[in-house]
């Protein structure tokens, strides 16, 4: 399944979030996270990087997902996050 993976990781959708509800402050900061996650495949939520998006009418239940393994929610600093990233897509 591994090999699999590795063979389609171009073709990897990818889910990203950001703090929506809790402020834009760090609009910016997804923008490079997203920018950078773009090589490993999709990213199907880009549009949490735009500054002009609010809070109105969107859900904060992404904690709960959290499987793991498939689904992981982390908390890092902006420091941490080529590594975070490289250490997740490694294991795939």
């Amino acid at each position: 399944m591994r090999q699999l993976l590795r063979q389609y990781r171009g073709d990897m959708k990818v889910y990203f979030c950001g703090s929506i509800r809790g402020g834009r402050d760090d609009a910016a900061v997804y923008r490079r996270i997203v920018e950078k996650l773009k090589g490993y495949g999709t990213v199907l939520t880009e549009h949490v990087t735009c500054a002009e998006l609010t809070c109105t009418g969107l859900s904060a239940m992404i904690r709960g997902a959290d499987d793991g393994e498939r689904f992981l929610v982390r908390d890092y600093s902006e420091q941490e996050v080529e590594s975070v990233l490289a250490e997740f897509f490694s294991k795939i």
